[in-house]
């Protein structure tokens, strides 16, 4: 995929939405909270994590035990239940349990923000400082750590679990894990304090929130902060009174092997695999490493051969930053500088005035120009833009121009605020499953297998030097959520079949329910975590009969057994079956019905009356249907049965509420009907009138209310021992029956009882005797 601003790299000028400028969180109501996992418990600072990724941003993480986040008012309830602390202010974190450093930096970031004059730096003092802070590896370096995977791939960022060293960092979106140690010589001048070290690490932190500002409109950055394994990790050396450039990877890697790392992979090779075994062990996409050395008494460094204040691996592993940051000082100054040196390890160019420079040289994952840099400031189409890689005037916040913007991933050429990087839709794909027809099916489930995967933009980063095009990696949107659904029927959530949404490319596996006999649609959608979607349509033929809205209509000396069908029944017979379960005996053919009783919105309507009925007798009644076809040459016979389904029939009243109970006397087993009033409520006048006899309602706006309905078994004594029916229902006639059990569940002894029943204001007693 060829990008657009490489072929004119000049004249192309892309303005980002307005949303990424610094400050969104704020404007979106979004403030600073730390929330503070008390036990330091792995798995709650997990769910911790996951909470503000759903209501929050700008998250940077200390586990095992704090996260800060800006996140809206009443964040709190969201954490209902959990052992955490959350705190909005810096005398809220007293008493937290906090180390003190990490206490130090989060109040820090609680504390309302200092006004600052920005920090103008001489122009000689950066060409002079800051003109060999980019550094590339010796080929050798990277092909010592060839990936398990090379070439292009369908992968996200975060599924990749081995990559070369300059593939830690490939742009910043998504999530990182920052390794900040903090170097320390065993010799007298170059030593931390706790109050530095805190400093500085605020000072960090600050810098990051200004990228994850600019970066919230693409679906924002999360940053995992690790420091408290590297605090003072050791050196012989003064790294800057004793340090040049070429000595370097000398005290450096004696800084890896002091955190028990091989020394044999040196300084590059070890930032390399602590940045993988990080980035593994806290689930990010991406990792680099940050060394900061002490710089508060030693004045920087004043070797002739220097000329550096700090330096950065062009996309990785590693930077190098002193604290304070020679003269651009601690505070934004040092928060400069470490985002400067981030930009070059998110493969962003220096654009800052120096001797030399290519206006327009592309950089980063999408070769976006870089229109900034002063070789392009005679140009009139040049931009000139106050950025974090030009070190123009320091201000805060500090400024992340468009073009820094784009090489580090941030680009949106048609300004949809969607990624450019990520700005390809994902593929659904059905699947063939062997022995199973795809397109024509024999029964109730069809058996669905399906893949989703999306296609990575190319990769187009022009650092290609040797090594490099070997192993280079194209990275895909993650694929978040999916849906399916029948026809026009209703959507349901879709889920891979690892039951995770957490890769690229997903498969699916499910019984489809539901489907209607003949042509049938299956639709799949899915969507990529910046909202893009793809979809897939299945059209299935489905040879068989389903049944809908079985039911049997209880009246006086008959039933009415009705089914529904759909419409399509391939000419289909239905033989009715009853079972009398009250008389005993099996199941007998009742009828045999062919034609249906109306046909209407997609559904045929059955209807059978079934007159030669006991009152109080309990049938049950079956449907099965049946039909032949031939298929591929082959005659085959088909057959459908519902479920059983039953009703009592009804007993004649012997008043106005109930019927005589029957059998009576009776071994135990017993069944009567009850006329339940209608009750209905005319709000035109706001009265309320009983129709005991079944009547419809005296006008028109009136409502049917439900009526309380209670029968109850009493012994001889007057003592309730049973409830047969305690519940509110709609007026009309229903048929019960008693088990002779007790409310203990124990079969009543044998003798004389009384049941009362009670419906609304109407209530008749009967007399049952039990015989055993």
């Amino acid at each position: 995929m060829k990008r657009l601003s490489s072929i004119i790299p000049i004249v192309l000028c892309i303005v980002l939405p307005a949303v990424a400028v610094a400050g969104v969180f704020s404007d979106r109501g979004l403030e600073p909270v730390v929330v503070i996992v008390e036990n330091g418990d792995a798995d709650l600072f997990a769910r911790v994590r996951a909470i503000l990724e759903r209501e929050g941003a700008g998250i940077q993480l200390f586990p095992p035990s704090a996260a800060l986040a800006h996140a809206p008012a009443g964040i709190e309830s969201a954490f209902a239940g959990l052992p955490v602390r959350v705190e909005r202010t810096p005398e809220g974190l007293a008493g937290a349990g906090l180390d003190a450093i990490t206490h130090r930096l989060l109040a820090g970031r609680l504390a309302p923000p200092a006004s600052a004059a920005p920090l103008d730096i001489d122009p000689d003092y950066v060409r002079r400082m800051l003109s060999n802070d980019i550094r590339r590896p010796d080929p050798a370096e990277i092909a010592r750590f060839d990936p398990k995977i090379a070439g292009p791939n369908r992968l996200s960022a975060g599924e990749m679990r081995s990559r070369a060293p300059d593939q830690n960092s490939e742009f910043l979106i998504g999530s990182v894990v920052v390794n900040v140690i903090f170097a320390e010589s065993d010799g007298p001048i170059e030593n931390w304090t706790d109050q530095e070290i805190a400093d500085a690490l605020l000072a960090i932190s600050n810098g990051l929130d200004d990228y994850q500002q600019k970066a919230n409109w693409a679906g924002g950055v999360e940053f995992t902060i690790l420091y408290a394994d590297y605090v003072r990790a050791g050196t012989t050396w003064e790294p800057i009174v004793q340090g040049n450039m070429g000595d370097d990877h000398i005290w450096i890697g004696e800084v890896f092997a002091s955190l028990g790392m091989d020394p044999m992979y040196g300084a590059y090779g070890n930032a390399h695999l602590l940045n993988e075994a990080t980035r593994n062990a806290h689930g990010t996409d991406w990792a680099f490493t940050a060394v900061v050395v002490d710089a508060s008494t030693s004045g920087c460094w004043q070797h002739e051969q220097a000329n550096y204040v700090a330096y950065s691996y062009l996309g990785g592993p590693y930077l190098l930053v002193p604290y304070p940051a020679c003269r651009f000082g601690s505070g934004d100054g040092f928060s400069h500088v470490f985002d400067h040196e981030m930009g070059h390890t998110f493969w962003a160019l220096d654009e800052y005035e120096m001797q030399f420079g290519n206006c327009g040289q592309p950089g980063g994952y999408l070769a976006i120009a870089n229109n900034n840099a002063h070789s392009c400031y005679d140009n009139p189409l040049s931009e000139q833009l106050p950025c974090i890689m030009n070190n123009r005037p320091i201000t805060r916040p500090l400024p992340i121009c468009m073009y820094t913007a784009g090489q580090i991933g941030l680009w949106d050429e048609n300004e949809n605020s969607i990624v450019d990087l990520y700005e390809i839709a994902p593929t659904v794909q059905y699947l063939d499953i062997p022995g199973i027809p795809k397109d024509t099916i024999y029964t109730g489930n069809y058996v669905v297998a399906a893949r989703a995967w999306n296609d990575p933009v190319e990769n187009e980063n022009p650092e290609d030097w040797e090594g490099r095009g070997v192993l280079r990696l194209h990275y895909a949107p993650r694929l978040a959520r999916g849906w399916y659904w029948i026809n026009n029927g209703i959507t349901e959530d879709l889920n891979p079949s690892d039951r995770a949404w957490d890769e690229s490319r997903e498969e699916f596996g499910f019984l489809f329910e539901g489907l209607e006999p003949g042509y049938n649609t299956l639709n799949i959608r899915v969507e990529n975590h910046v909202g893009l979607r793809g979809e897939a349509t299945e059209e299935i033929y489905y040879i068989g009969l389903r049944y809908y809205q079985v039911a049997v209509n209880v009246d006086l000396g008959f039933h009415e057994i009705t089914w529904k069908t759909a419409e399509e029944t391939f000419g289909a017979s239905f033989d009715l079956f009853r079972r009398d379960l009250t008389a005993g005996g099996g199941e007998e053919l009742l009828a045999t019905i062919t034609e249906s009783a109306s046909v209407g919105g997609g559904r045929r309507h059955f209807v059978h009356v079934d007159d030669d009925i006991e009152p109080g007798h309990e049938y049950f009644y079956r449907v099965v249907g049946s039909f032949e076809l031939d298929i591929d040459g082959e005659h085959r016979e088909f057959e459908y049965s519902t479920d059983e389904f039953g009703a009592t029939a009804m007993m004649p009243l012997a008043d106005h509420l109930a019927s005589h109970i029957v059998p009576n006397p009776t071994p135990g087993r017993t069944s009567f009907t009850v006329n339940v009033p209608r009750t209905f409520h005319d709000p035109t006048n706001n009265t309320t009138r009983v129709v005991p006899d079944g009547g419809i309602s005296y006008a028109r706006a009136a409502t049917e209310l439900r009526t309380h309905v209670d029968i109850g078994v009493y012994d001889v004594t007057g003592r309730r021992i049973a409830t047969v029916y305690d519940m509110l229902r709609f007026g009309g006639p229903m048929t019960i029956a008693w088990d002779g059990i007790d409310r203990n569940g124990r079969p009543v002894t044998p003798g004389v009882y009384f049941m009362r029943i009670k419906a609304g204001n109407e209530e008749t007693t009967r007399k049952l005797v039990i015989l055993r």
